[in-house]
């Protein structure tokens, strides 16, 4: 920190209040600048503070950057708190040190006896801040206090605001700290705070000012007790600390400074109650585990692993939202309440079981409200979309929905259903209850849209054989592409699926045929009155190509599909019941007569109109053409042979630049406000709480059977490669990618092949054994084989011989025993690489030169045996090269 310098933002002379959040009062603010830490020390700071006016006597705090008061405060007791405040903000990008000068001897706060007695302070400094009784609630911390003419709406509403949301042990005592969080007061609060460091904290003029260490025991619970046979000759008796009853307190644990525990168990299990029960997670259930974990280390200075973390927030979790496995049970009395509630609505719970003595098991629930069906009968259009979504739960189960379209081209949920799995039993049992629910589909008209998966095609096909049925294209396209890969490909599917006319959808398909023939015959295999507009019936007054609404609805409940089944479907139902009171209320202060959405659609034809010429050929009839395409246009029958207004409801472009004025008279009533108006003229009625719903007396249902499959279920689905993607988000496609360990580029560091030698783990520790056996085995070998000598030559003679070959002189000492001959050359050769046997012996039936040419054999093959051998050889080759060296 030698070229840094800190600019101190000094507050003194003010008072901590709680009102009702933390504030800094009265007082003044003084700046000192170009302050080096290096020479900072807690005197220096002193010395500082009392220089603009604060008093010798002060607690001195410091700001951390971007904190808060509550939150944000830290105390300096020592110069190694100095240190710390000079480092943190060194971190950060400023250079500004904000620092609060607690004044005269403690911090400011007024307890007021029980009453009509008159406030007895012997402090003056009380009497600044108000001596009337409508001022004691703006700096009473704790305590009871009976200001009758004094805005007080605070104190009973409580004190949990938004900075404690992420608090996960809110108030838990864990003695004092110089760096712990300032104690806010809270209903429970029956005397002063329990943070001796943390600032501010309760004192009244009897109380002695607290040294560090030191604790106050907690008041008694009823005050007035202290006022009862008091006696000023006699020592009022210690107040008695608080004990923790296992039995009625573990219910909803309340921990304060000082409370006694029967053991160490007892203890760990009332902490976590305490913190389980907190409300932080029903008011952030999105929090991470790792957030909760840091928030843990830097506001309770407490390391806890990360599997303690998540095994705390799952059971904070089913504290909130309930447990899976028991909402199971309770489906039939919230089945019942919404009958109850919601006349007209309809509920189906299926269950099974095993046998007549066996617990009834959950199978599948079919929900449909009253509003949901006067609203599709009263104003949407006869098209249906039909889809599965999958729950994320423990359970597993997935949802079917039948979603529908209003007249501003939302979608309008109709009906929806929990099942087992998607496959065709479940969807007839769906389509049979929605049959018998709504109506008959094949008498209401009624067309399907629908991705074709998991058994949907047949379960059509078996109820509703005359229904029209249409086809998600986007799905098609997606098993098109398999095998019939390209841009051009696609473009073709896409410009059939989307003609208008008949003879327009054949000279698409022969363009496709003309690309490639088997793409031409798979599309040729499908009926196009499942997919092509050429082919859809005009009463539906939709031309959708994908099945965008069922699609949209399973996005809207996202957030609940992880959620206990009992939960997902309140939230389910608080969600389209808000929606539809939002568009009740948001239609009835519209003043235009069609649709918003629409009224947007209407002005771009009106743009797409402008190179089109009507040229008038009769009573509304009209030929519009603009030098590329001509079309016939029928005012009075709201037509066009483009079939685009048939097909829609809506006038085309064609359509448009033939009519002269009041473009929204030649809409179809579909679209206007008031048959908006008529789907949400009903609203889905509320629903009291688990507490007051009826019993039906009826077995509980049980958890269903788990259809689990293999490995992680997904949290998002896997989006398709041409899906649009983020973009405010970097892609990586295209770019080069380098490995973190061997910093080659194709490959990232999971797939590096770098170190890995092909071989499974127990094949490698088998080769390791069997190689260090074997070198065992050697070493012993060589020195055996050291070891004896030849008998027509003495010990001396044939040593000093072996030395002389590898060019010793005659002077050199020679070894003085055998084990020193034989000891001498082996230990040159950890490798056993056997080219120490070369100074051992038969010196005198070869000559020198044969001696050499053995000499490079052997090294030749001691080479082929390194390049063999592990890597653990390779420290030994320097020993056998100096070997070498020395031979030649």
């Amino acid at each position: 920190m030698a070229d840094l310098v800190f600019n101190f933002e000094i507050h003194h002379g003010g008072q901590f209040v709680w009102n009702p959040d933390l504030v800094y009062l009265g007082g003044s603010t003084s700046f000192v600048d170009n302050v080096d830490p290096d020479r900072l020390s807690y005197f220096e700071i002193q010395d500082i503070c009392c220089d603009v006016g604060a008093l010798s006597i002060s607690r001195y705090h410091y700001l951390i950057p971007g904190g808060n008061l509550e939150q944000g405060l830290r105390l300096i007791n020592e110069d190694d708190d100095v240190v710390y405040m000079c480092e943190i903000h060194a971190a950060w990008p400023t250079d500004k040190i904000t620092l609060y000068v607690e004044g005269g001897e403690e911090p400011l706060a007024v307890e007021q006896p029980f009453g009509n007695e008159e406030v007895a302070n012997d402090d003056d400094d009380v009497h600044e801040v108000g001596e009337s009784d409508d001022d004691v609630h703006e700096v009473h911390e704790g305590g009871n206090v009976d200001a009758e003419g004094g805005d007080s709406d605070w104190l009973e509403e409580g004190f949990e605001g938004p900075d404690f949301d992420d608090d996960v042990f809110g108030n838990v005592d864990d003695g004092p700290s110089t760096r712990a969080a300032p104690h806010r007061p809270s209903e429970g609060d029956d005397g002063p705070s329990t943070h001796e460091d943390a600032a501010p904290h309760r004192n009244t003029a009897a109380d002695p000012p607290l040294e560090e260490g030191e604790w106050i025991d907690p008041p008694l619970e009823d005050d007035q007790e202290s006022l009862v046979g008091s006696d000023d000759d006699q020592p009022a008796p210690a107040a008695k600390e608080p004990e923790f009853n296992v039995q009625t307190d573990m219910r909803k644990p309340e921990l304060r400074k000082g409370m006694k525990f029967p053991n160490s168990k007892v203890f760990r299990e009332a902490l976590r109650e305490y913190a389980i029960k907190k409300p932080e997670f029903d008011k952030n259930p999105n929090w991470k585990v790792a957030g909760v974990q840091h928030h843990v280390k830097q506001a309770l200075e407490v390391d806890i692993s990360y599997s303690q973390v998540y095994r705390a927030k799952r059971k904070a979790t089913d504290l909130v939202t309930g447990d899976e496995q028991l909402q199971y049970g309770k489906l039939r009395d919230y089945a019942e309440m919404i009958r109850l509630t919601d006349k007209g609505s309809r509920v189906i719970l299926q269950i099974e079981m095993e046998n007549e003595n066996a617990q009834p098991k959950f199978k599948r629930m079919y929900i449909r409200y009253n509003a949901q069906k006067l609203g599709f009968l009263g104003g949407c259009r006869p098209i249906i979309g039909l889809d599965g979504c999958h729950l994320k739960g423990r359970f597993g189960g997935q949802i079917l929905s039948a979603v529908a379209r209003d007249a501003n081209d939302n979608i309008f949920p109709v009906a929806f259903a929990v099942v087992e799995q998607e496959n065709k039993d479940s969807w007839v049992w769906f389509l049979q209850q929605f049959s018998d629910d709504i109506g008959d589909p094949e008498q209401l008209n009624l067309v399907f849209i629908s991705d074709r998966q998991k058994g949907l095609i047949p379960a059509i096909e078996m109820l509703f054989p005359t229904c029209e049925h249409r086809y998600c294209v986007k799905h098609i396209y997606n098993n098109f592409k398999v095998d019939h890969k390209g841009l051009e490909l696609k473009d073709a599917l896409w410009r059939c699926a989307g003609a208008t006319t008949v003879r327009e959808f054949e000279r698409r398909m022969q363009e496709m045929k003309d690309l490639d023939v088997k793409a031409w015959e798979y599309l040729a295999d499908i009926n196009p009155a499942q997919w092509s507009k050429s082919h859809f019936s005009s009463r539906v007054l939709c031309d959708c190509l994908a099945n965008n609404l069922s699609e949209s609805f399973n996005a809207m409940i996202l957030e609940a599909r992880d959620k206990p089944i009992l939960a997902m479907l309140e939230w389910i139902t608080v969600r389209l019941m808000t929606k539809q009171y939002k568009k009740m209320r948001g239609i009835a202060k519209y003043t235009g007569k069609v649709c918003p959405n629409i009224q947007d659609k209407l002005e771009r034809l009106k743009h797409e109109s402008i190179p089109f010429s009507a040229t008038p050929a009769g009573s509304f009839m009209y030929e519009v053409d603009n030098g590329r395409e001509r079309h016939v246009v029928d005012l009075a029958k709201k037509a066009c042979s483009c079939r685009i207004w048939d097909l829609t409801g809506l006038p085309c472009k064609h359509g448009i630049s033939a009519i002269v004025k009041n473009l929204e008279d030649y809409v179809y009533p579909c679209y206007l406000k008031e048959s908006f108006a008529e789907t949400y003229k009903e609203i889905i009625q509320p629903m009291p709480g688990q507490s007051e719903w009826v019993k039906t007396n009826q077995p509980a249902p049980v958890a269903p059977h788990m259809y689990k499959p293999p490995g992680r279920p997904p949290k998002q689905r896997k989006r398709d490669p041409e899906e649009p993607r983020n973009p405010y988000r970097v892609s990586r496609m295209n770019k080069t990618i380098k490995c973190g360990k061997c910093k080659k580029e194709g490959h990232n560091a999971r797939g590096c092949k770098a170190g890995i030698t092909g071989e499974t783990p127990w094949q490698r520790r088998d080769r390791l054994a069997k190689s260090a056996a074997a070198q065992g085995s050697k070493s012993t070998k060589t020195k055996q084989t050291a070891t004896p000598q030849t008998a027509s030559q003495p010990p001396s003679t044939r040593s000093q011989s072996s030395y002389s070959a590898f060019g010793q002189t005659a002077s050199q000492p020679a070894p003085n025993n055998r084990s020193e001959a034989a000891t001498q050359p082996a230990t040159r050769s950890k490798a056993n690489c056997q080219v120490h046997l070369l100074g051992v012996g038969g010196l005198k039936a070869e000559s020198f030169n044969q001696l050499v040419e053995r000499a490079r054999m052997q090294l030749a093959r001691a080479r082929m045996q390194l390049a063999k051998a592990p890597k653990v050889l390779n420290d030994n080759l320097e020993d056998v090269k100096v070997s070498t060296t020395f031979l030649l």
